[in-house]
């Protein structure tokens, strides 16, 4: 079972990761976002799998304006 420490020490881009009713809210820390949704660094997931498999350095980008 992936949980949301294993997300934050596995991927330093995380800032946080938060539990929901809808499932798991990622946090990615100041200057990441994700690809598929350019200039954001927030975003939920279905579940923790999910999460995990979402944002993997290929996932994200560091947005250094």
């Amino acid at each position: 079972m992936t949980s949301y420490k294993k997300i934050t020490e596995a991927r330093r881009w995380v800032r946080a990761v938060d539990p929901d009713d809808d499932g798991p809210v990622v946090t990615l820390r100041d200057g990441w976002c994700f690809k598929d949704d350019p200039g954001c660094g927030v975003k939920g997931f279905d579940s923790y799998r999910d999460a995990w498999r979402n944002t993997l350095r290929a996932d994200v980008y560091r947005d250094d304006k």
